[in-house]
């Protein structure tokens, strides 16, 4: 991938599927997850400088897949993804597990806050209900309590009102 290449992400539009009242690209998610990825690990005191690599670049490879919903994808397509953008995927791989979990979780999160603010129609709510289960599931999977915590306090700050997450065990 080139310059240019990662220029056009602005181009690619995420939840193509759901009726929103704001369009948003793949250029804007990936700032947002940068930034609630970064949040996080202030809040934790965890160095952040691959966190913010990772962030920015983990849905680079849209520029050639496109936006494919997590409720449909399968092992063909992340095959694809990684084939795609090995540079970022051996990032990820040189992440510690605390690191991987923060950059992933800032990408269900950032999902659940734009849905949260901009779903039209029933189906969104449906999708933004399903992201929480998969938050709640990999919060469950990495068995972190001050990411739980962490991750609970900053959806609280971005989404007004109760969340949905799992409490702190």
């Amino acid at each position: 991938m080139n310059v240019q290449d990662w220029y056009r992400l602005y181009q690619v539009k995420r939840f193509h599927m759901i009726r929103t009242g704001h369009s948003q690209s793949v250029a804007e998610h990936s700032y947002l997850v940068t930034m609630i990825a970064m949040e996080i690990a202030s809040r934790m005191e965890i160095s952040d400088t691959n966190i913010i690599k990772c962030a920015i670049l983990h849905d680079r490879h849209e520029v050639i897949t496109g936006d494919i919903p997590t409720q449909v994808k399968n092992d063909d397509n992340r095959r694809l993804e990684h084939e795609v953008d090995q540079e970022v995927l051996a990032l990820f791989e040189r992440m510690n597990s605390t690191e991987r979990a923060i950059v992933k979780l800032a990408d269900i999160v950032e999902g659940i806050v734009f849905l949260s603010k901009e779903i039209t129609d029933v189906h969104g709510r449906r999708v933004m209900d399903y992201l929480y289960e998969v938050l709640n599931q990999k919060l469950g999977e990495y068995n972190m309590p001050s990411l739980t915590r962490t991750v609970n306090e900053v959806l609280t700050d971005l989404v007004s009102g109760e969340t949905r997450v799992r409490p702190d065990e």
